[in-house]
Parts: C-alpha cells; sequence; structure tokens
C-alpha cells in the first residue's frame, strides 16, 4: 500500500487533529501529487500515522510554507 495513503482528521493524544495529504495540499493551495512525491522523498516534514498514512500539523504547513519561500538577494531601494 502507498506510504501517502491519505489519513482524515485524525485527532492525536496530545495535540491537534493532522491534516490528510489533500487537505494539506489544498491549503497550501499545491497539488497533491507534488506534495505526495516531496513525502516520499522526505524533502517536507509530516507525521508517520502508522504504516500506510501520513498527516500533517499546522506547525508542519507553516514549515513547508518558510522552505518554499524565496528571500529577497538585496534589499529594496539597493
Amino acid at each position: 500500500m502507498d506510504p501517502t495513503t491519505p489519513t482524515t482528521d485524525v485527532p492525536t493524544d496530545n495535540g491537534p487533529a493532522l491534516l490528510s495529504i489533500q487537505q494539506a495540499a489544498a491549503r497550501l493551495g499545491l497539488k497533491v501529487s507534488w506534495l505526495r512525491e516531496k513525502v516520499k522523498s522526505d524533502e517536507v516534514p509530516y507525521v508517520k500515522v502508522g504504516a500506510v498514512s501520513v498527516g500533517f500539523t499546522e506547525a508542519q504547513l507553516g514549515e513547508i510554507v518558510e522552505r518554499l519561500t524565496v528571500k529577497p538577494r538585496k534589499a529594496p531601494g539597493s
């Protein structure tokens, strides 16, 4: 079975619910296939839920956005 099988909102014992890969992609404005590839290559943070599913916390979505953020090379007006 594919290790990126989507979860539903899965509540954790000590924290908020996890978002499925579809929910996370939608929230980030990304294609599910792109996010799935990044999960498979361990290029983005995620929570492994059992042997076949993954989920994402809000904090992890923030980390993904930070990794995708392009910072300016020069200060404005320089």
